[in-house]
Order: structure tokens, then C-alpha cells, then sequence
């Protein structure tokens, strides 16, 4: 993972707490995985949103649906005790969407 920027800011600052958007990190090619487990100790929340693919950053679907590793990022937030923060920018139907986010975290975590 190559990642200069935040790289620099974790190291120079080092009282510096993440909040990762696993979103945008998978939308930009990054695995957030990576990211998470490198900052472990300094990573307070995961960010979820998902996409339907990486070329289009309007293409929103309900979390689980898309191209998040949701999965990985799950198990890695509940066996650190991480919090979840669950994001839907856009929809036609909020309510079916954020339900159908909820649902597709409930198949790996324990804690929602």
C-alpha cells in the first residue's frame, strides 16, 4: 500500500487518530483492509459507503452490495472493537437502502 500522504500525517503526529472511509479507499483503489490493519491501534471508526464500481463516483448502493470488501472490514472492526459508521449519500429510497446496508453488515457482525 502506498499512501504518502496519510503516511506522513500518521508519523508526524503522533496523537493523530483515523477515521477510515473504507469507500472511497476501495473506490480509489486502496484496500482498506491494508490501511485498517496498518493504523490498528490508531483506527477509532470505519467509514462504510459502497459503490457499484470503481468508475463512477456517483454509482451508490447500499453497503454490501457494491465493491466494499464488507466481509474483511467487518471482522476486522468487530474484533478490534471498532466502531462502524454507516454513510448512504445517495438514493432513491433511503429507507430500503440504509435497511439493506444494516441487513448485509448483520450477515458478519454480531454487534449490529
Amino acid at each position: 500500500m502506498k499512501n504518502d500522504v496519510l503516511d506522513y500525517l500518521m508519523s508526524s503526529v503522533p496523537r493523530l487518530e483515523l477515521e477510515l472511509d473504507a469507500g472511497w479507499a476501495t473506490f480509489a483503489g486502496v484496500d482498506p483492509i491494508e490501511v485498517a490493519e496498518k493504523y490498528e491501534g490508531r483506527l477509532r471508526m470505519l467509514h462504510l459507503k459502497d459503490f457499484a464500481n470503481t468508475t463512477d463516483r456517483r454509482s451508490f448502493v447500499p453497503i454490501g452490495d457494491g465493491i466494499l470488501p464488507l466481509e474483511g472490514l467487518i471482522g476486522f472492526a468487530d474484533s478490534r472493537n471498532v466502531l462502524l459508521v454507516i454513510d448512504q449519500d445517495k438514493s432513491k429510497d433511503m429507507m430500503r437502502d440504509i435497511s439493506r446496508s444494516i441487513d448485509n453488515i448483520r450477515k458478519y457482525s454480531y454487534r449490529v
